[in-house]
């Protein structure tokens, strides 16, 4: 019997001018479509939407605004639990297109007010990947891959020489002697 292969993960990074107290990217929100990027689908020639991506959000939204200029049809409805309290949403089926062509092809999103972008990105789809954030040299950095294809976990991926250098908590002690054990 043949199975259905998963998508080959893909993968973007986004950095921002600075440290960001928002995580936001670029993206292009687009009508369903059947194909992954890995079948022919390329990515739109502009982001058409502003992302926050939202790790309190458990489906991710979009706006009315967005769902109306792509002309989007409710596919259903949902109840939904906001800061404002509990209320009736629009279900609508959509493709989403991340930084780098990343895509995601036929998800169902709801509708929803979104403050200071037009959609949110939920853990729906943060959860079907591997997210990291850092911050390093004072800039927010995003990195994103889906589907998800690894662990990450920074303490146990260090190399052997790393675990020689004084460990960060302040003790004096090298790390392996300190936080590393285990």
């Amino acid at each position: 019997m043949n199975r259905p292969q998963p998508p080959k993960p893909q993968s973007f990074t986004y950095t921002a001018k600075g440290l960001a107290l928002v995580l936001q990217t670029p993206v292009h929100v687009g009508l369903p479509i059947k194909t992954t990027k890995a079948s022919g689908v390329s990515m739109p020639a502009k982001p058409n939407a502003q992302a926050i991506w939202d790790t309190g959000a458990t489906i991710t939204v979009v706006t009315k605004g967005v769902a109306d200029r792509l002309g989007l049809r409710p596919v259903g409805m949902i109840k939904c639990k906001t800061v404002g309290g509990e209320r009736e949403s629009n279900i609508y089926v959509i493709s989403l297109f991340l930084p780098n062509g990343v895509c995601i092809p036929e998800m169902k999103v709801c509708e929803g007010e979104v403050d200071g972008g037009d959609m949110l990105v939920g853990m729906d789809i943060i959860v079907s990947g591997d997210l990291a954030v850092s911050n390093f040299q004072g800039k927010t950095t995003i990195s994103y891959r889906w589907p998800s294809a690894a662990r990450i976990d920074f303490q146990r991926g260090m190399s052997g020489g790393s675990l020689n250098r004084l460990c960060e908590c302040g003790s004096g002690k090298k790390y392996k002697h300190c936080c590393g054990k285990g």
